[in-house]
């Protein structure tokens, strides 16, 4: 029996909601959560954006090395409504980045279920969501998917009609993805010289500088807007020290070794090997659409040489590969349900949409699935571990005054969030930071001795690594502090 078209767009926007809703009910953020664990990255910057709205500036009083859009979009919405903002922005992000790869899937595929089964499969496809809470890459996903929209849009359009303000608005992601992480724009770094170089190709002189000043102007402008913003808080010059200096000394702690291996490890997963596979696949059948899936490998090519900077494999670095997957997904589950559409008429069973549902569900139920139903269950419940945490929080919370503040070593700022106080230095997390940069290590040191915090708390086993940054953090606490707590998870010291 044919589906009608109501029916394949009612089904399409049932599958996007779901998987939407599935997604944002996996994040520590959610209200109904009730363990107190916010993820590493995701605690820092919710710590900073609360210290913000008690009066410091990120930069200037609060160490970070990522990008000032960030710290703007966590901040207005920690204004407006706390961890709940964040993740109402989170929740708003999401919706933004699967609609707009439904949109750029439904300008290769004409069957409204098979695109939204596209966009579920590269969304779920490497089972990293659901990890970090709301990571940097997924914050720029938004950014990424509406841009590639604007090149598919253009590409499979035989006119190659150019509007100024989806120009304008490329230029405007960019801004913001650099602004965000800067080794997020290789889409931009391929699409739009393989776009000009059509263009100059075609003798279009007027149309492409039309199309760079455009999109000079757009990233200009968000570029301005946060360099106004971070010059109004008197951070500026400390945002390119922090976010700009440290990072290079970060990429270059790696050495050539790791960033292959780190770069086979995304090269050769499953999907990201298929999708590479079927994108060849497809650059070699669809001759009119060649220049589209070209630039979309070289651009896959390019995302996973600059993901592997690091020299190390965070799941969260994944995040930025899935707009990668879209297209590849599209042309080969387009291409699938068209080649089951025929063959029905002789097999019955064949249906494309049983099949192909069945074939989701066989790759995707045990890792992108039941994975997400555990996490939301995670983040309801609470074990012993984590009630010894939370009564440890209150503890700390009952002896200390609102205004006073507290240290916390190592990574986990979930804990001033759990006790409601702000950090004694500006370092609201000292690992991996102080131990990579001398300086910021002593910076730390000092700060410490001129702050005196009531409490510091560090993670159990902290100090038998011999670093010789944690050993003057030590020395430091047997002469001015007293153990005063424990749990399985920390130590608690009180200054005597």
């Amino acid at each position: 029996m044919k589906i009608s078209k109501n029916y394949e767009m009612h089904f399409a926007v049932l599958v996007l909601a779901a998987l939407g809703v599935y997604l944002v009910l996996q994040s520590a953020f959610m209200p109904f959560s009730r363990d107190g664990v916010i993820s590493t990255d995701t605690g820092v910057w919710l710590q900073i954006a609360r210290e913000m709205s008690e009066g410091r500036m990120v930069y200037r009083d609060l160490f970070d090395h990522k990008g000032p859009l960030l710290f703007l979009l966590y901040s207005l919405f920690f204004r407006a409504g706390g961890t709940t903002g964040v993740w109402l922005l989170q929740c708003l992000l999401l919706a933004v980045t699967i609609t707009a790869a439904y949109w750029c899937v439904r300008k290769l595929v004409a069957n409204r279920i098979a695109a939204a089964y596209a966009v579920m499969g590269g969304v779920l496809g490497r089972n990293i969501f659901g990890g970090e809470d709301f990571p940097i890459e997924e914050a720029a996903l938004p950014f990424l998917m509406l841009s590639l929209f604007v090149f598919v849009s253009y590409l499979c359009d035989d006119k190659r009609t150019i509007r100024p303000k989806e120009i304008v608005l490329l230029g405007l992601c960019m801004g913001s993805v650099l602004c965000l992480r800067p080794n997020l724009i290789a889409l931009w770094a391929v699409f739009v010289p393989a776009v000009f170089l059509e263009g100059v190709c075609a003798k279009r002189y007027k149309e492409m500088l039309l199309c760079a000043g455009c999109f000079t102007a757009g990233a200009a402008a968000v570029i301005a807007l946060l360099c106004v913003w971070l010059q109004c808080g008197g951070a500026l010059s400390a945002c390119w020290e922090e976010a700009v200096r440290f990072n290079f000394l970060y990429v270059g702690k790696s050495d050539s070794l790791s960033r292959i291996r780190v770069f086979l490890e995304f090269f050769f997963h499953p999907l990201q090997f298929a999708c590479i596979c079927l994108n060849l696949y497809l650059f070699l059948r669809k001759k009119e659409l060649r220049l589209l899936y070209g630039s979309n490998l070289l651009y896959i090519l390019l995302n996973l040489i600059l993901a592997s900077m690091s020299g190390v494999n965070y799941r969260n670095y994944e995040i930025a590969l899935i707009p990668g997957f879209v297209l590849p997904l599209a042309g080969g589950i387009g291409d699938l349900w068209n080649f089951l559409e025929r063959r029905k008429g002789r097999c019955g069973f064949l249906s494309p949409f049983w099949v192909i549902t069945l074939i989701l569900f066989l790759l995707y139920g045990n890792g992108g699935g039941f994975y997400g139903l555990k996490k939301i269950y995670y983040n309801v419940q609470i074990t012993g571990a984590e009630r010894e945490n939370l009564e440890m929080m209150r503890f700390i919370e009952e002896n200390t005054a609102e205004e006073e503040k507290i240290t916390v070593l190592g990574n986990v700022a979930y804990i001033y969030l759990g006790t409601g106080r702000c950090s004694a230095t500006e370092f609201i997390y000292t690992y991996p930071v102080c131990e990579m940069s001398g300086e910021l290590g002593g910076r730390f040191l000092e700060q410490m001795e001129t702050a005196e915090p009531p409490f510091i708390v560090v993670k159990e086993g902290w100090f038998e690594e011999p670093v010789p940054f944690r050993e003057k953090i030590e020395t430091l606490i047997e002469k001015n502090y007293v153990n005063v707590m424990e749990t399985g998870d920390f130590i608690v010291y009180e200054r005597l």
